[in-house]
This record gives structure tokens, C-alpha cells and sequence, in this order.
């Protein structure tokens, strides 16, 4: 279920200055959203009302290292340097009535990827700890009960968890469409030949300024376990 070779034009061996960067951000974001379809199922089965299946914490933080890695480190970096080489203005740009774009949707989708991360280390931790907590918590009589606090956390944890997953969701999908349905055609259509021969220079000096290829084949890996073990298959979009 994982995006083939032949699909991935940021890992192809030969001449990368020969690529298109609408093209590779484009073929990107079909692995971001065939992962975030993934940590969609993952709030569902786990954070749902029908959860019926204990929350595996190794799962989402392999989810969390595919975002930090694929879409802030190396995504999110070539596509700001590709933006700003472009001379193409983009802050005044708008994609509907009054709604001005933003092309620094990363900020908020860094801060819902910490509160994943945040809410899952409180699961985790209390599951690799839980069996030592029951019978304990009777409450004396004028004291707060410490075992219902603890209830009440892991349920604020779990309920962060979902909503969490589904903001990041929404925005870096929404994010997406906006960039290929007004941003790039917008860019494509202003672009002077100087221009696009710079943002090219400059989208291709960032894709050997950040990590190699093993840290990209490593996620790619995470997103086919998780597309295997969730039935997402590849392509699947918006």
C-alpha cells in the first residue's frame, strides 16, 4: 500500500535538478494525507465513543515521527524555501471571502503534533504503570480521592489525544488544498523565467540541506506498516 518508486521523484537517483518542485510537493502530499488517513483510524478506534481497543502508544509515536520528520523537517522546509524564491507575493493572497492565506499553517500544525505527543506520553505512561494503581484511591473521608484525579486525567489525555489528531488533520489537509487549488496555480501563472529557474535553485539547495535519503526511506516505511495495519491504501486524498 505504500507510494512506489516510481511515484517518490524526492528519492529518484538521477538528476534532481531536472524535477519539477510543484510536482514533488504535489506527489508528497499524496504520502501525507494516505498518514494522516491513518491517524484519523487511530482517533477513531482508540478515541472514539465505540473504543473497544487499548490505545498503542507505539504505534502513534511512529505517526508523530513521520510528521516531525516528512512533513516539518523536509516537506514544510522545501516548500517555504520554493515560496520565498519564487518572488511570487502570496501574504495578501486570499482563498475565499475575507480569508486571507496563509502559508504558515505549519505553526499550528506543529503545535497540535505537541499536543499528540503530549496526551499519548500520559496514556503510555499510565498504562506501563496501571496494574500497580487499582485497588488504591479509596477515599479517606475530607480528602480528595487521588484514583478518580488519575481517572480524570487519563480521560482528559485520551480525549486530548482525539481532538488533537483530528485539528492536525484538518488543517494540513485544508493547508494542502489550498496550496494545489489556488497556490501553485497562482505561482505558475506569475513565475518569470528568473524566477522559476531561482525557486528551483533554491527548492533543490534545500533538499540536500536538511537529512538523506535512509531518513526518507525510514518514513516511508512507517507510513506502509501503518497503512497496512489501518487498510489505508495509497493515493487516497481528500
Amino acid at each position: 500500500m505504500t507510494v512506489s518508486h516510481h511515484e517518490r521523484p524526492w528519492l529518484r537517483g538521477d538528476d534532481s535538478s531536472m524535477d519539477d518542485p510543484t510536482e514533488i510537493l504535489i506527489a508528497e502530499h499524496r504520502v501525507v494525507e494516505q498518514a494522516l488517513n491513518c491517524l484519523e483510524r487511530m482517533a477513531e478506534r482508540w478515541c472514539g465513543p465505540g473504543r473497544r481497543e487499548e490505545l498503542d502508544g507505539g504505534a502513534i509515536r511512529e505517526a508523530i515521527t513521520f510528521f516531525q520528520i516528512f512533513v516539518e523537517g523536509w516537506h514544510f522546509h522545501r516548500e517555504e524555501a520554493y515560496f520565498a524564491a519564487s518572488a511570487v507575493p502570496l501574504e495578501g493572497f486570499e482563498v475565499g471571502a475575507g480569508d486571507a492565506f496563509s502559508f504558515h499553517d505549519h505553526e499550528r500544525c506543529a503545535a497540535h503534533l505537541r499536543g499528540i505527543e503530549k496526551s499519548v506520553g500520559v496514556i503510555v505512561l499510565w498504562q506501563s504503570g496501571r496494574s500497580g494503581d487499582r485497588g488504591r484511591g479509596q477515599p479517606r473521608s475530607g480528602r480528595s480521592d487521588p484514583a478518580a484525579m488519575r481517572r480524570a486525567e487519563i480521560a482528559a489525555a485520551y480525549r486530548g489525544f482525539g481532538e488533537h489528531a483530528r485539528a492536525y488533520s484538518d488543517v494540513l489537509l485544508q493547508h494542502i488544498e489550498n496550496e494545489e487549488d489556488f497556490v501553485y496555480p497562482l505561482i505558475e501563472r506569475h513565475l518569470t523565467p528568473d524566477g522559476r529557474r531561482a525557486a528551483a535553485e533554491a527548492f533543490h539547495r534545500a533538499s540536500v540541506e536538511v537529512f538523506g535519503r535512509d531518513r526518507l526511506e525510514e518514513c516511508l516505511a512507517i507510513v506502509g506498516r501503518l497503512a497496512e495495519r489501518f487498510r489505508v491504501a495509497n493515493g487516497t486524498v481528500r
